[in-house]
């Protein structure tokens, strides 16, 4: 008995000893990983370098989503930001500057991140439908009563709104058009296009407050 008492304490030391030089080595590898690495990609990889370019980019927004009355270069540049993003433009500075806040605090900012998209989304939908009842007749008008097709819905659009023929914001900017263009597509009838926009920002909005159809009812 005594023997076989031995026999498993040495077995259960040596067992402890394999685990702990098999944790000592990962460490080991994983600090020589890190060595290896050359300045510019510990940089890169860690939480300050993406939480600074966050931040950065949201300052950046929010001066081009602020209307200075700037000609020039910035005028041009502010006039391309809305034709891109139309009403989302003047919610994508403060998600931004916030989403590099909880990164720098070192918060879970992948909610955060899946939440901001959610919202940017719903914007874009309300877009559409701004596209639908705005845009989708510039264009028609601009082609002289000719047929309006996905295409040229989106190019005639965004040309209007970059020499300011339509207003990009409540034209819908490009992603409106592409959201609300599609929906037009469907069934080339501005009704049904509002009909699923609306049922678009509906789920959106189910899914950015949590709300259920259990919670409904």
């Amino acid at each position: 008995m005594a023997n076989n008492q031995s026999r498993s304490n040495t077995r259960t030391k040596s067992g402890a000893k394999k685990s702990t030089s098999g944790r000592s080595s990962s460490r080991s590898s994983s600090k020589k990983k890190t060595a290896n690495q050359t300045p510019l990609e510990r940089l890169v990889r860690s939480r300050e370098f993406t939480a600074t370019l966050t931040f950065l980019a949201g300052v950046l927004t929010l001066l081009l989503a602020v209307p200075f009355g700037a000609n020039g270069i910035w005028g041009t540049l502010q006039t391309f930001y809305y034709a891109v993003l139309g009403l989302a433009g003047a919610v994508l500075p403060p998600l931004l500057l916030f989403f590099g806040v909880l990164r720098v605090l070192n918060r879970n900012s992948g909610k955060f991140a899946i939440k901001s998209l959610e919202i940017l989304l719903l914007f874009f939908l309300i877009g559409g439908m701004l596209y639908v009842f705005n845009g989708v007749p510039f264009v028609q008008n601009k082609q002289d009563g000719g047929a309006w097709t996905f295409g040229s819905g989106i190019s005639v659009h965004f040309s209007g709104m970059m020499h300011d023929e339509i207003g990009p914001i409540a034209s819908g900017g490009f992603f409106g058009a592409l959201f609300g263009g599609f929906c037009y597509m469907l069934g080339n009838s501005t009704a049904l296009a509002f009909v699923l926009l609306l049922i678009l920002i509906l789920a959106d909005l189910m899914f950015l407050f949590g709300i259920t159809l259990y919670k409904v009812f």
